[in-house]
């Protein structure tokens, strides 16, 4: 199923906006084209649902040599790790790493300093780099660390501030759940909210995409069988 025109108007009369390609032809069609560009994207899910090839595939294929695209990684995985695993896929090149794909740890500063530590982080790198995209994984984790839900909405407001001030599109990544749409603040602003789940069915694990929210654009909805290889997400659409 297909979602239909979301403000009653005519393909022809809605005026187009810019969009950033996942890499993933699939899933470029599942988004109508990809991401807006300059918008707050958040693709959620459990642990190994595909989370970060998702984010590294969309990264690699806008690595044009144009502005710098940034991954930031958080208290989940080590930044040795997530790049260490990355070298496996067939969409890695080392060559574009350090100055087309940059890769930063902010896991030491955060433990040391908390969720307030964010921002600034990311605002001191959008001022060294000036990137295109920037990746935050896991977004989720940071949540762990803050004494209290009025905290995490000042931050997030202070960090979508900057995002649109410096036209960055931004991609958040977390082992959310369902539940945590209701509660947590990153969702309310939100441009689009990507969900990967694993489901068992007896003896098998089956996967799927499933995009939640896509402001200002239809998306075809409904949930999208997928598989991980080597090049990525396999998504197999309805």
């Amino acid at each position: 199923m297909t979602a239909g025109n979301f403000d009653g108007s005519s393909a022809a009369e809605r005026p187009a906006f810019q969009r950033i390609s996942t890499g993933n032809v699939q899933a470029d069609a599942i988004l109508h084209g990809g991401f807006p560009a300059n918008s707050i994207n958040i693709i959620m899910g459990q642990p190994g649902t595909g989370k970060t090839i998702f984010a590294e595939q969309l990264l690699f294929h806008n690595a044009t040599g144009g502005r710098p695209l940034l991954y930031l990684t958080t208290l989940s995985e080590p930044m040795s790790k997530v790049v260490s695993y990355a070298q496996r896929l067939n969409f890695f090149s080392v060559d574009q790493i350090g100055t087309n794909v940059i890769y930063e740890d902010l896991g030491a500063e955060l433990s040391g300093n908390g969720p307030r530590a964010l921002v600034p982080r990311v605002v001191a790198a959008i001022k060294r780099y000036s990137p295109a995209i920037i990746v935050i994984d896991s977004f989720k984790a940071i949540h762990d660390l803050s004494d209290s839900g009025t905290e995490m909405r000042r931050l997030v407001s202070e960090l979508a501030g900057v995002l649109s001030a410096y036209a960055v599109t931004a991609l958040l990544l977390g082992e959310y759940t369902e539940e945590n749409i209701e509660s947590y603040p990153e969702f309310a602003i939100a441009d689009s909210i990507v969900q990967l789940e694993r489901k068992s069915f007896g003896a098998r694990d089956e996967r799927y995409l499933r995009v939640l929210k896509l402001r200002g654009s239809g998306y075809s909805e409904g949930q999208h069988a997928f598989r991980i290889t080597k090049d990525g997400l396999g998504i197999f659409p309805r």
